[in-house]
């Protein structure tokens, strides 16, 4: 009897729920259907926002590719020296791969952001090799009296440029070994060359050749260090000269000379 009586108040119960449907549906549905607009809405932001940020990284990755096309061809043979009479077109064409290069670099970094660590170290690499490139580029003949044959930036500012690019990768993007190479490699290499007029530049030199030693780079990387470390202390040397009797009223002629000073490691 007690479990007749139980199963008709479970159907009463039950009747009661599908009676009060309509009414919890009023009263609810609108609430439900809210969420589930919501949901909708944030699935479809993230999805957008996801794929915005993958276009973004290959939009970046397409700048950052004809940056290094731009520092290639600067650093071509062709751009070294220009037969008589084409200096004003050479000295045009260094400046526009340089600018185009340096603003493209500049898009692949507003585009990436913070987002992918790589192809920052990338760009601020390139930055930093363009702006060193164009600043030892040889001078044109009649750029000492033609400023239209010079580079719009003087070397100096060139430099700094450069070490702040490179400085750049140092500082925010640590985990990126091989950026953190090629960025000690330019800084050594700035240092040499400031160190013609600056000698206190030779242990700055030093100091990232020995960074390079002392981090994670690939033992190609260290050797090359290890190699220019060693070449340091013949550059440091002065040049010997003595008197020759061949030249008339005692002019000096040098009897050695250190390697060139402004040969910079690629690694790139």
């Amino acid at each position: 009897m007690k479990a007749q009586r139980r199963h008709e108040l479970k159907e009463n119960s039950l009747i009661r729920s599908i009676k009060q449907l309509p009414q919890t549906g009023h009263q609810y549905g609108s609430r439900i259907a809210l969420g589930v607009i919501l949901v909708a809405i944030v699935i479809v932001v993230v999805r957008s926002r996801m794929s915005a940020s993958a276009e973004r990284l290959s939009i970046a990755q397409q700048s950052l590719n004809q940056a290094g096309g731009d520092l290639f061809q600067l650093q071509s043979p062709g751009r070294l020296a220009a037969p008589a009479g084409a200096e004003m077109q050479l000295a045009q064409d260094r400046q526009a791969l340089y600018s185009d290069g340096i603003k493209l670099a500049d898009d692949a970094l507003d585009k990436v952001g913070s987002k992918d660590i790589h192809i920052k170290a990338q760009a601020l690499l390139y930055k930093g090799d363009l702006n060193f490139q164009l600043a030892n580029l040889p001078p044109l003949p009649g750029a000492a009296t033609q400023p239209s044959l010079q580079p719009d930036e003087k070397p100096q500012e060139l430099l700094e440029n450069a070490e702040a690019a490179y400085s750049q990768v140092l500082a925010e993007c640590p985990n990126e070994t091989f950026g953190v190479t090629a960025a000690h490699f330019g800084l050594a290499a700035i240092a040499e060359n400031r160190a013609m007029t600056d000698p206190s530049q030779w242990d700055n030199a030093r100091q990232h050749y020995q960074a390079v030693l002392d981090g994670k780079a690939a033992q190609a990387f260290k050797s090359l260090a290890a190699q220019r470390l060693n070449l340091l202390g013949q550059l440091q040397q002065p040049i010997l000269t003595d008197v020759s009797p061949i030249f008339a009223g005692g002019a000096t002629r040098p009897t050695t000379a250190p390697a060139a000073p402004n040969a910079r490691p690629t690694t790139r």
